[in-house]
């Protein structure tokens, strides 16, 4: 609402008259509702008041009232938010004389927000491959938030060249090609462009091995794709964290809904509006070593957890084997969504790739669990799912060196005057060949509008720092004195947050 301010004038009969206007914002969306109020006038003869109204560069149309009332305000509705508009009222007495202009207030139009750069997002940042294979980039889980994306373009900025073939937006293969018999490293940049111009990139790392190398040796102990039934995994409530709630569990197989076509789901919460804590359900398969070997397992899972739960509720992915959990380090949980409170939309992780490296697995059974944890709800609208689809367990063997297993950590914001975030990475590696039975490892900038400062950039948890606000790529490479391995981290770095206010301007009209 403006401030009052005092306008005197005369109509054609002398009646001295004072207006003031005030402007209430009633509807800040798309359209926009005002009152205007004024100070009566006090004359015998007053017979009402008109209202004029003009846009921004227009003139007034005084044989055009745009409201005519015998009170001292109006409403009008329905404004465009998007223009700029002016305001004056006169006094009219009942001969028919009117007054001048009272002093004119004006609506201006709403600013429109700073276009932000669309996020870029590979679902597999780290791909392993053979020669003569197909391998899939896929970038189609790419966001914007304000103009929409409209261009996807994958390009090749490391390794022996390839021909990238595009099947949809977003999404590019190539076949891998020949290597000798200590593998090659490729790097693919994908670069989004959004409707406003701006850009933003993510790289991806593919390591090939040669068709008799390393790969060959490796034994597929289990793959499952869900495409068709369960597969030989089985539904088990209760089986993380000590949960007893078996009501407030279910898991079931769904027909469409995965990564690509069948899945496995666990659900969590609902129901009711009890107040239940722990609640947990997983799907388990076993799998069986002729020998002691070392073990990598991977899975791709997508966590959904609906929009009303307070913040001290959360829901999580977990994995274990043996009754052990394996996560994303430091953590014992693959994935974690906390809740924020009442309202909005369900927040979900989209389609996610875990790989991880069980270590040496002695001979005999072992038990695989994956599934889903809810610590806490308190109503019917809080419930959890997770999605579990093309499980994969594989033995590399005892005796020959592997590449280094590593793992760059999770994607991180920051916002603007914080300019730095710590990198938790993680190198696993089986100490061969010997010599020299180490890793060595380093970070590095891959992408990014300004520069990277690492506090000791050979070193797999370290700080960086950030010069100015943008998309950065961060690659943590390892080498073991045979193979190199790779894994990228993309860090946002947003700008600081700007303040935007509409402001009222009065003019002061001269005697008439």
């Amino acid at each position: 609402m403006t401030k009052i301010k005092k306008c005197v004038f005369y109509a054609r009969n002398f009646i001295l008259l004072f207006i003031m206007l005030f402007i209430g914002f009633i509807s800040p969306a798309c359209a926009v509702n005002i009152t205007l109020r004024w100070i009566p006038n006090s004359g015998p003869d007053l017979a009402g008041y008109r209202v004029f109204s003009r846009e921004e560069g227009q003139s007034y149309n005084y044989t055009n009232p745009i409201w005519e009332v015998s009170e001292a305000s109006c409403n009008i509705i329905n404004l465009d938010e998007n223009k700029t508009f002016y305001f004056v009222v006169r006094a009219f007495n009942t001969e028919g004389s009117e007054s001048g202009d009272s002093n004119e207030v004006c609506l201006e139009a709403a600013k429109t927000p700073n276009n932000q750069p669309p996020i870029a997002v590979i679902a597999e940042n780290y791909i392993e491959a053979v020669s003569g294979a197909t391998v899939t980039l896929d970038g189609s889980r790419s966001t914007d938030a304000d103009n929409g994306i409209a261009s996807y373009d994958w390009s090749q900025v490391d390794g022996p060249p390839v021909t990238l073939s595009v099947q949809s937006p977003g999404v590019a293969t190539f076949t891998a090609p020949e290597t000798d018999q200590y593998g090659s490293n490729l790097t693919f940049r994908l670069t989004l462009t959004d409707s406003g111009g701006l850009q933003s990139t993510a790289d991806c790392s593919v390591y090939i091995t040669p068709q008799n190398g390393n790969e060959s040796d490796a034994l597929n102990l289990l793959e499952t794709h869900f495409d068709n039934s369960e597969q030989g995994f089985s539904y088990v409530d209760d089986l993380f964290r000590n949960s007893n709630q078996p009501r407030y569990a279910d898991g079931l197989w769904i027909a469409s809904g995965g990564f690509t076509g069948g899945a496995l789901k666990v659900t969590l919460g609902g129901i009711d509006n009890a107040s239940i804590l722990g609640m947990s359900g997983g799907w388990q398969q076993k799998f069986t070593l002729e020998s002691p070997s070392d073990v990598v397992l991977s899975f791709r899972y997508e966590l959904t957890q609906t929009p009303d739960y307070e913040n001290d509720e959360l829901s999580q992915v977990l994995v274990s084997v043996d009754h052990i959990l394996y996560g994303a380090a430091p953590n014992d949980y693959v994935a974690q969504i906390q809740g924020n409170g009442n309202g909005g939309s369900p927040v979900d992780t989209g389609w996610q790739l875990f790989e991880v490296d069980l270590g040496i697995l002695e001979a005999g059974d072992h038990t695989l669990i994956i599934g889903g944890y809810n610590n806490k709800k308190t109503y019917n609208n809080e419930s959890t799912e997770v999605l579990i689809d093309d499980v994969l367990v594989k033995s590399l063997g005892s005796g020959s060196n592997q590449a280094p297993n590593v793992d760059a950590g999770s994607d991180r914001t920051i916002t603007l005057p914080v300019s730095s975030v710590f990198l938790n990475g993680t190198v696993k590696d089986d100490g061969l060949p010997d010599p020299p039975a180490t890793v060595t490892t380093t970070w590095q900038k891959m992408s990014g509008p300004g520069t990277v400062a690492f506090s000791d950039a050979t070193a797999v948890d370290t700080n960086a720092s950030f010069s100015e606000a943008g998309t950065y790529v961060l690659e943590l490479v390892a080498y073991d004195g045979e193979f190199i391995s790779s894994d990228n981290a993309t860090v946002i770095v947003a700008p600081a947050a700007t303040t935007v206010t509409r402001t009222t301007r009065y003019w002061w009209w001269r005697r008439r």
